[in-house]
């Protein structure tokens, strides 16, 4: 090598780097990432922070537009009606009998 002292360094810079993390860097960035985690939840500041921008995200749909708006169905006024029997002067279908029912219901 041109320069030992640089290979020296990057030498042990690998070696320090391999005994820090293992030989498998999925691993290792798994691990940080769960001790990260682990760490930010026991962070009361990060907690409250977390907690806010939850209390945020649930109160906003979607385009920021608030989900305190309560959608109401359409005025049963506005319906349309079935005149079954009214048409034919069928009086029997105004009748509560069981046949005037079953009649109705097989149409």
């Amino acid at each position: 090598s041109p320069n030992p002292g640089e290979e020296l360094v990057r030498w042990h810079r690998r070696s320090t780097a391999l005994a820090r993390f293992g030989d498998d860097p999925d691993a290792a960035e798994a691990r940080i990432r769960e001790e990260t985690r682990q760490a930010l939840l026991k962070d009361p500041e990060f907690r409250k922070q977390l907690i806010a921008d939850l209390r945020q995200e649930a109160s906003t749909g979607e385009n920021g537009a608030p989900r305190t708006t309560t959608r109401l169905p359409k005025s049963i006024a506005r319906a349309g009606g079935s005149n079954i029997g009214v048409e034919r002067m069928d009086h029997s279908a105004q009748d509560n009998s069981d046949q005037s029912v079953a009649d109705a219901a097989w149409r």
